[in-house]
């Protein structure tokens, strides 16, 4: 499954993958909470957007299938920190050939 995530803020990003993956959004202060329970995954995806422009995005959740999800960061241009905690995933820039594999 691919999903396009053109957003330009977290509650809008949340509701694209909603679009594709399912769930149940939830929002508190500003933090959005997309908790999935379904035949695509198990787990929760979180977004918070700090007033000084920071993004925080926290995937806690296991897919049943490869999920590639392409963010359009054509009108801004993001500083991503990249940490795996748990499993792996693979990633790469619009300008790599190759996924990069994070454990």
């Amino acid at each position: 499954m691919e999903i396009l995530i053109s957003a330009e803020n977290s509650a809008g990003m949340v509701a694209q993958i909603n679009e594709h993956i399912g769930g149940e959004i939830t929002e508190r202060w500003g933090e959005h909470v997309l908790t999935v329970d379904n035949e695509v995954g198990r787990g929760t995806i979180r977004f918070i957007g700090f007033d000084w422009g920071v993004n925080l995005i926290e995937y806690d959740i296991l897919f049943n299938q490869d999920i590639t999800m392409i963010m359009d960061t054509s009108e801004y241009n993001p500083i991503q920190f990249i940490y795996c905690l748990e499993g792996y995933f693979e990633h790469r820039s619009e300008s790599d050939i190759d996924k990069r594999k994070a454990e």
